[in-house]
């Protein structure tokens, strides 16, 4: 019932493990239904986590108009996207996420041991020791903590109050204007090339809206209002349907359609062609090479196009394929250069390949043709293709077509994806695939519940390659984050005591960052640097 509900509101508290306040919100949903013979049934909720992005857009919206309205906050750029009540210093935000501090203190803790002890015998202590145990405190003393704790830090009374009563009216901001920021390149498609409803709420709730006194200030409009606006850009000028609940911008549909255009103007003219003799003394340097490799190199270096993909499973050989056809165009007098987006893609290609490489950005840096490090005797190979942005695809294949280059694309769509809006290349591959070679047979990846697990992965299947590697032994389940740094370091560094290569990868900045920290700190305590 309504009052129930707001009694559910008003009584609710949400606290970090560490009783820190921690404001959001929930999407409350029965979990049962009656059935038709009057019978209770357990709902199956999995169709309604596709609507979970929405509800969060339309959540955060409501939540912040109602405190913009009822105590009058203002609003500022939050350290890790979305945003933040403005008025409260970065040292009462820190002092409130105690839970994070902790890990901080315990990861240099643990440097500090480690510093003390290589064994790693204190590892397991410390893990244990930051661990916060369950606790029940009452609300009045809960609030008297915070209280004091923010006040020590010349948060009090006065400056809570000042963070309050500060919202101007904020009138709201042409439609009009909203869809032209929101279908902008850095709008909605910065990341996404294909978006849905979902997405358009989620992309407008957080959108900056520009104030007269020069702060931005995120849609200040209640949750309805928000689905209202979102109807309205899906039915604008700027985006067009492509199947039911799928849409995309006009801005990056324009854009692939001259990625289309380019390929297949590219077709068959004679470009990066390799007469035979120097294709096959190339292989024969290369008495390795599978029958697969040798067909890829035979492909690259006799089809005659401008711009042509390949696919390479993680693990088949690409950089080894590719230097053997390097050998080849080299011998019929090509220039052969390499680039990635990643750097240390771009590294591993020139070490594997001896062709010279760079980043794919250093390439789009030189937007003149006159200037480019590109010209018509040149092949450029572009390794972990499916990576790359179709903005990005697009300005590199404009500058190919003005110095005459000739692009070769392999990588990997089903295990790769571009972090900003892509997906071209997987397109190319799929509707060209005469043209498109392809490497299937990994030689790297031995164990057979890995190789299945990759398979899986390839094929969207996530369940099933958590249960290969489980069935393996090979998926580790941790307690918590620093159970993971340990767990992580005393494998890697029981495997590099055994002389083998054992890496630890993460796609977090600050993850590896400290993981780097960890082990040099190991290294430097066991003399080996």
């Amino acid at each position: 019932s309504p009052s129930s509900w707001a009694r559910y509101r008003r009584e609710a508290w949400s606290l970090s493990p560490a009783l820190d306040p921690f404001p959001h919100h929930h999407n409350v949903i029965a979990n049962t239904v009656e059935d038709h013979t009057g019978g209770r049934r357990t709902l199956d909720a999995r169709g309604l986590y596709q609507h979970a992005q929405a509800s969060s857009a339309l959540a955060t919206a409501e939540m912040r108009y109602q405190l913009t309205r009822s105590l009058g906050v203002r609003w500022r750029p939050g350290r890790s996207g979305g945003w933040e009540i403005a008025g409260i210093p970065d040292p009462v935000l820190r002092e409130f996420s105690r839970r994070r501090r902790e890990i901080d203190d315990a990861l240099r803790e643990l440097e500090d041991a480690i510093g003390h002890n290589p064994n790693l015998h204190e590892l397991d202590r410390i893990v244990l020791k930051t661990r916060p145990a369950k606790q029940h405190v009452p609300v009045d003393e809960l609030l008297d903590g915070w209280r004091t704790r923010a006040t020590a830090l010349g948060f009090g009374r006065d400056q809570l109050a000042a963070c309050l009563d500060r919202a101007l009216e904020l009138p709201e901001a042409d439609p009009a204007t909203l869809y032209t920021a929101l279908a902008a390149p850095d709008g909605i498609c910065a990341n996404l090339s294909i978006f849905n409803r979902a997405d358009v709420l989620a992309a407008l709730v957080d959108l900056p809206v520009p104030h007269d006194d020069g702060e931005p200030q995120p849609l200040l409009i209640p949750a309805a209002r928000l689905e209202s606006l979102a109807h309205g850009f899906l039915a604008s000028r700027h985006v067009i349907a492509l199947t039911p609940g799928r849409y995309t911008s006009r801005e990056i549909l324009a854009v692939q359609q001259r990625i289309v255009a380019r390929y297949r103007h590219g077709l068959h003219r004679g470009a990066a062609l390799v007469p035979s003799p120097a294709i096959n003394q190339a292989l024969a340097g290369q008495p390795e090479l599978t029958d697969e490799q040798r067909q890829l190199v035979r492909a690259f270096c006799t089809s005659g196009h401008r711009i042509q993909c390949a696919i390479g499973r993680a693990g088949a050989g690409k950089t080894t394929t590719m230097a053997a056809a390097r050998y080849a165009w080299q011998a019929a007098g090509w220039r052969v250069i390499g680039t990635a987006v990643k750097g240390e893609a771009a590294r591993t290609l020139g070490a594997a390949t001896g062709m010279p490489t760079e980043t794919l950005a250093w390439y789009l840096a030189h937007d003149d043709p006159a200037r480019a490090p590109l010209d018509a005797r040149t092949v450029l190979v572009v390794d972990e293709a499916s990576t790359i942005s179709d903005r990005d695809l697009d300005r590199l294949g404009w500058l190919a077509g003005h110095t005459g280059a000739s692009l070769r694309l392999i990588g990997d769509p089903a295990q790769h994806g571009a972090v900003e809006a892509g997906g071209m290349f997987r397109v190319l591959c799929h509707h060209h695939p005469t043209h498109t070679p392809q490497l299937t047979v990994t030689h790297r990846v031995r164990d057979p519940h890995d190789r299945a697990a990759a398979d899986a992965l390839r094929a969207g299947d996530i369940a099933a390659a958590l249960d290969c590697l489980d069935t393996a032994g090979h998926l580790h389940i941790v307690d918590d984050e620093l159970d993971f740094y340990r767990q992580a370091l005393t494998r890697w560094w029981a495997a590099h005591q055994s002389g083998h290569e054992h890496p630890i990868v993460d796609r977090r900045n600050t993850v590896r960052h400290q993981f780097n920290r960890l082990a040099h700190r190991l290294l430097q305590a066991t003399g080996h640097i």
